[in-house]
């Protein structure tokens, strides 16, 4: 069980999600004690295919997604 949840809200990201993924992936604590949860606000620019590609090439990082169907964020 992951240890630390990096959550991460996105819509129409295509353009930065990788960088962003790329960035985590760079951090020094232990893969195996991380997780990102990709909570997208149904995406129509193609974020979600980005963040496939890159989860098909970095299997050592447990990637989910989770759909904001309703594309809300919660209030401070």
């Amino acid at each position: 069980m992951p240890s630390v949840s990096i959550i991460i809200p996105c819509y129409n990201e295509q353009k930065t999600i990788r960088k962003l993924l790329e960035a985590v992936y760079a951090q020094t604590f232990p893969r195996a004690d991380l997780e990102l949860v990709i909570a997208d606000g149904m995406s129509t620019d193609g974020t979600r295919a980005e963040i496939a590609a890159f989860a098909d090439t970095h299997p050592d990082l447990h990637i989910a997604m989770a759909d904001n169907s309703v594309q809300s964020i919660p209030p401070l």
